[in-house]
C-alpha cells in the first residue's frame, strides 16, 4: 500500500434480508466481521473510528409515503406527520457489541442531532434530514460538520479547527 490512512471511519447497517444457517448468526456474523476487519485496518496502522447508523424511518409512521422526502412532498404544510419513532440504527447494535471487545475501535454517535427527540423530524433547521431510507441528504449532513468534528477531536482523530464544509482534516 504507497498512502497507509492514519484513520479508517466507517459506518455500517447489515442487509435486510440476509438468510442466516442458525438463529442469532447474523448478529453474531457482523460482530465477527466487524472485528476482523478492524484488525486488518489496525495492523495497516490506521486508527479506526465507527459512526453509529442512523434510525431508519419505518415507513408505516410515514403517512402512507414510500419514504421520508415523499411524505414531507405530499404533507407541505404539516411535516410532524412524517416524524418517525426513534430507534438506534439496524448495524449499531452489532458495531457497539464489537467495539465492546475491541480496545481500540471508537463509536461515534451523531444521532443526537439527527433524531434529537423520541420521533425523528424529517426537517431541522429547514434542512431535509433524510433522503433515502436511513441516509441523510449532503445539505443535513454537510450541517452536522462541528458536531463530526467535535466527536472526531474528542478521539483525538480531528487535530484542526473544522473548517469551511467540504473541508477535511
Amino acid at each position: 500500500m504507497k498512502h497507509r490512512p492514519s484513520t479508517i471511519r466507517r459506518t455500517s447497517a447489515p442487509e435486510r434480508e440476509r438468510p442466516t444457517l442458525r438463529p442469532g448468526a447474523y448478529a453474531e456474523d457482523y460482530v465477527q466481521g466487524h472485528l476482523q476487519t478492524w484488525a486488518a485496518l489496525e495492523d495497516s496502522g490506521a486508527q479506526v473510528v465507527m459512526i453509529a447508523d442512523t434510525p431508519n424511518p419505518d415507513k408505516d409512521d410515514l403517512a402512507g409515503a414510500g419514504s421520508v422526502y415523499e411524505c414531507v412532498s405530499q404533507h407541505r404544510d404539516d411535516w410532524s406527520v412524517c416524524s418517525f419513532a426513534a430507534a438506534p440504527g439496524s448495524g449499531t447494535p452489532a458495531i457497539r457489541a464489537a467495539a465492546e471487545q475491541s480496545s481500540s475501535v471508537e463509536v461515534l454517535d451523531l444521532n443526537p442531532w439527527i433524531c434529537p427527540a423520541s420521533q425523528c423530524p424529517p426537517v431541522i433547521g429547514g434542512i431535509l434530514v433524510y433522503r433515502q431510507g436511513s441516509h441523510i441528504t449532503d445539505a443535513y449532513a454537510a450541517s452536522l460538520q462541528k458536531q463530526l468534528h467535535q466527536e472526531l477531536s474528542e478521539v483525538g482523530v480531528a487535530t484542526r479547527p473544522a473548517g469551511p464544509a467540504g473541508e477535511h482534516d
